[in-house]
């Protein structure tokens, strides 16, 4: 149950640097609003166990100063339902600061509670130096562990990533369509390949038939040495100008985790096709 619980919130976190284009140098306008809300239902599937949903994950955006610099603060709160929390309680947290003019992250933080597991970090990003200084902590030892690491101009945290995707522009993408990223993580800079690959209409509770854009991702580290995927997993992100991701599925070896889009405020534009 462990695995499986820190295998559903890391798959909605890891949306959050699935499917995002390169950065480009110049700096867009953000798709975001101050006070734009985003909230997923974590489900579970399989064939003696159907669609059970298992917690959520909330996604807030709030305008906020950080070291005297004029940010967005994004936030990121993973949980457990009250029936699921019986068995393995999980609340976990994750805040991003990230620069209005340049929409680059400044800082990362994050805390995790995962069953009788405490753990935190913090990514402080140099963008002058083009590296990234690292601290994370398990609360059940006493030592602190550190890193520098280097920086590429289109490196992000996980959280920052989700946001910055939806700037971008795949109008010109064909299916097929391939790219690498680049997520900043504690002692480590993970790549994930992600091709687009098909524009289709998608279901989920309480909305109608939505048009998306379905993406397959894989982690760089998922590769075994027969050369086979070994954690592959989809997202589709709405066809409209918002580009709000609606639903993200991972297949493991007895069913499927998804993350389903469940509500959506405050969003910077009115013409979506996210419709109920």
């Amino acid at each position: 149950m462990k695995t499986q619980m820190n295998l559903i919130f890391a798959t909605v976190m890891l949306l959050a640097a699935s499917v995002m284009a390169q950065a480009q140098n110049s700096a867009k306008e953000p798709i975001y609003n101050d006070g734009e809300r985003l909230e997923y239902i974590i489900s579970y599937n399989a064939s003696v166990w159907p669609r059970t949903d298992m917690g959520e994950v909330v996604f807030a955006t709030k305008a906020e100063n950080y070291n005297n610099v004029p940010t967005y603060k994004i936030s990121a709160d993973a949980s457990t339902n009250n029936f699921f929390s019986f068995f393995y309680r999980l609340d976990d947290h994750f805040h991003t600061y990230v620069d209005q003019k340049t929409l680059r992250p400044l800082a990362h933080e994050c805390e995790k509670k995962e069953g009788n597991w405490h753990f935190g970090s913090k990514i402080d990003f140099d963008w002058r130096t083009l590296t990234a200084s690292t601290w994370w902590k398990n609360f059940k030892r006493t030592t602190d562990n550190t890193k520098t690491l280097s920086l590429s101009p289109q490196s992000m945290d996980p959280i920052c990533y989700f946001y910055k995707i939806r700037s971008q522009d795949f109008s010109t993408w064909k299916d097929g369509d391939e790219q690498t990223i680049e997520i900043v993580l504690e002692d480590t800079v993970q790549q994930i390949k992600y091709r687009l690959l098909n524009r289709e209409e998608v279901t989920i509770p309480k909305y109608k038939p939505i048009k998306a854009l379905k993406f397959s991702c894989q982690l760089s580290r998922s590769i075994s040495e027969d050369g086979k995927s070994r954690d592959n997993f989809y997202i589709w992100i709405s066809d409209d100008p918002n580009k709000i991701p609606v639903l993200v599925e991972a297949p493991t070896k007895i069913g499927k985790i998804k993350a389903r889009l469940h509500r959506m405020s405050g969003l910077k534009h009115e013409n979506t096709n996210i419709l109920k």
